[in-house]
């Protein structure tokens, strides 16, 4: 009867362990959503730093090709001793805008300064907003890229925004979008890629 009892307790030992471990296989419902959870933030977290990162690129980009452009306009005006006008940028192969990327871009504007109407322009200006709205401008006066966002914006005309980045002295003459709020483009400027 000890064997028979012996065999008897090891199957019951083994049918309660039994019972035991598929007990403890699965997880609560309470520990899913905790890990959904804690994977929502984790995400929500990298999508906010990663728009940061891409706002930051685009304005980069686009401040750098509003240097080389006014550096371009530079160039043009120690060659030729005058500043471009509006049929110069579109037409002369080494002065004709450039810009890296069209999607960074949701304008860009050229402005020519004269000291009257009819008179040779004493100096331009540029005029850029990026997708981000942040709009971005730079004169001969000082050849600086400066953040004029408090006063320009999409919705500025194209006139006023040349009269409010206007070098001390000078009228704004000569305007032109080289790309338009409606996303056209001008064929005086290089697009590089959409």
């Amino acid at each position: 009867m000890n064997t028979r009892g012996g065999a008897y307790n090891a199957y019951a030992k083994i049918k309660a362990f039994m019972r035991l471990s598929t007990r403890q296989r699965g997880f609560t419902i309470v520990e899913l959503l905790i890990v959904i959870v804690v994977i929502a933030i984790l995400a929500a977290i990298t999508v906010v730093a990663f728009n940061g990162v891409k706002s930051r690129s685009t304005n980069a980009l686009v401040q750098s090709d509003l240097s080389a452009n006014m550096k371009r306009v530079k160039l043009y005006m120690a060659t030729n001793g005058t500043f471009p006008d509006w049929g110069e940028v579109g037409t002369d192969p080494s002065l004709k805008m450039k810009v890296s990327k069209r999607s960074a871009y949701s304008y860009f504007h050229y402005c020519g300064y004269a000291t009257w109407w009819g008179q040779p322009l004493s100096g331009v200006g540029i005029i850029v907003g990026s997708t981000t709205n942040v709009t971005y401008a730079s004169t001969t006066g000082s050849y600086n890229v400066t953040d004029v966002s408090s006063t320009i914006t999409s919705s500025t005309a194209a006139s006023d925004a040349c009269t409010a980045i206007a070098p001390s002295g000078l009228i704004p003459t000569m305007t032109g979008m080289l790309i338009r709020t409606d996303g056209s483009v001008d064929g005086s400027i290089d697009v590089a890629a959409p």
